[in-house]
């Protein structure tokens, strides 16, 4: 029907857009991955970030592995979901609120935002056996969360 109406100039303008879009999401994913284990975890930890090369070896195996998920999974489009609603908000809550209360130390914070991304990729593997609403990503927070509460105190 749009090949009709709009013609095949305007549904390839339409699909270059779409691969655009993608591949700039991607792009971006690849890069907070690659800065997030290469730089910011290791600051957080009080060691020294790691070098460029290692940046472009986490960048390499992170599209690697996504572009393995991808393929392999029968799931692909419910992985986006993943990524977009649980994954993010397992891991990112706790450091969210951390930041904006004011929350423990920074090696509490890791560690709540590596259980909560954790817990929700591994319930996520085993979703077709969970009970009809857990939700693996709201489970992962609130790991997170508990952790971030339980084992938080001023850093010295």
């Amino acid at each position: 029907m749009l090949l009709k109406r709009l013609g095949p100039t305007a549904v390839l303008a339409a699909a270059v857009g779409c691969l655009a879009a993608i591949m700039s999401t991607v792009a971006s994913f690849c890069n907070l991955l690659s800065a997030c284990l290469v730089y910011d975890l290791p600051q957080a930890l009080g060691r020294p970030g790691w070098s460029l090369a290692w940046s472009r070896v986490v960048t390499l195996a992170g599209g690697l592995l996504g572009t393995l998920l991808g393929v392999g999974s029968s799931r692909s489009v419910a992985f986006l979901g993943v990524l977009g609603w649980g994954f993010f908000t397992a891991s990112l809550l706790p450091a969210v609120l951390a930041a904006r209360f004011s929350l423990g130390s920074s090696r509490a914070v890791v560690t709540a935002m590596v259980l909560g991304a954790g817990v929700c990729a591994v319930l996520e593997l085993f979703r077709p056996h969970l009970p009809i609403g857990l939700e693996p990503g709201l489970l992962g927070a609130s790991l997170g969360l508990l952790w971030l509460v339980a084992f938080s105190r001023e850093e010295t």
